[in-house]
């Protein structure tokens, strides 16, 4: 009974390693500590840079492991500008009522190396869209709408890094 309790342990371990299962953080060795620096907002909407970099520090040290640090003590820095946000109607009623409305934001952001400047990874960008559907009788607000493609982007900019396995310690690229 013991070997059999052995052999299936030893299935399930196996497994757990092709599939990928990993206790460890996800980012390599080289990266451990992250700042993650307040994104710049290029646009006149304003609260889209606060949402995109309070998600992207969550999404970093929930999803990918990482401590988040100041750029004194951080391998690597994450900057980002939000670049564009487009208000889009998508559904509109008589007298020209907007029934539906979207926003699509759209960020730049690179990751770069706190001691040399250098870029390690980037510069990406990414556009995101999130719907508003107002209320009967209520004023139109595009505020949720917005916070909702900040996260979105956030979470697109994170999936980015660690799909490609950008959050790799490379060495510093040279200036050309």
């Amino acid at each position: 009974m013991t070997c059999l309790r052995s052999l299936c342990l030893g299935i399930f371990c196996c497994v757990l390693v092709a599939c990928g299962y990993s206790t460890d953080a996800l980012l390599p060795a080289g990266v451990r500590r992250i700042a993650v620096l307040p994104a710049e907002n290029e646009t006149f909407w304003r609260g889209a840079e606060l949402e995109f970099t309070k998600s992207v520090k969550r999404e970093l040290a929930q999803r990918a492991g990482a401590v988040l640090a100041d750029n004194a003590h951080a391998d690597a820095v994450f900057r980002a500008a939000i670049k564009r946000v487009v208000r889009q109607p998508l559904a509109e009623g008589g007298a020209d009522l907007t029934l539906e409305d979207g926003l699509a934001v759209s960020v730049e952001f690179q990751l770069e190396d706190p001691r040399t400047g250098a870029l390690l990874a980037g510069p990406f960008r990414i556009m995101r869209r999130a719907e508003s559907i107002p209320t009967v009788g209520a004023p139109l607000s595009l505020d949720d709408a917005l916070g909702a493609a900040a996260r979105l982007c956030a979470r697109d900019a994170v999936d980015r890094l660690l799909a490609q396995d950008l959050l790799r310690a490379q060495p510093a690229a040279k200036p050309r």
